[in-house]
């Protein structure tokens, strides 16, 4: 399967969700979860750690599911952690989110440690 989904959850209990990206994802693969995180579903406003492996693609039909995710304010939108190693990659998502209007709640990292431990404290900070 080329996106699994799974929530985790930081040492202080707050959950968040993790999505590992491999192959090609396309629109039927990124409907389930674009549907949680939109307005309504459960995770809505859950920091969101997306790992993208070396060759993950995103089709242009999953690129269109995602940037549709909308309807939220500053104060509801999901803190977003990134792991990419690809330039291609990360030069594609940040078109996605920033169309979507989530890029300035994103930030890039090449290791995941140091991505979860910056969506731990950025989610913790937007909460308060």
């Amino acid at each position: 399967m080329p996106l699994t989904v799974t929530v985790d959850q930081f040492k202080d209990g707050r959950r968040y969700v993790r999505t590992l990206l491999e192959g090609v994802v396309s629109a039927e693969d990124a409907r389930p979860i674009a549907t949680r995180m939109s307005l309504g579903g459960d995770l809505r406003g859950t920091s969101l750690l997306c790992v993208m492996a070396p060759k993950a693609e995103l089709a242009s039909e999953a690129r269109k599911v995602f940037a549709a995710i909308s309807g939220a304010d500053d104060e509801e939108k999901s803190k977003i952690a990134v792991v990419a190693q690809s330039a291609p990659v990360r030069v594609t998502l940040s078109f996605v989110l920033r169309i979507a209007g989530m890029s300035e709640h994103t930030k890039f990292f090449s290791k995941e440690a140091e991505a979860v431990s910056w969506l731990e404290t950025a989610s913790a900070t937007a909460k308060q």
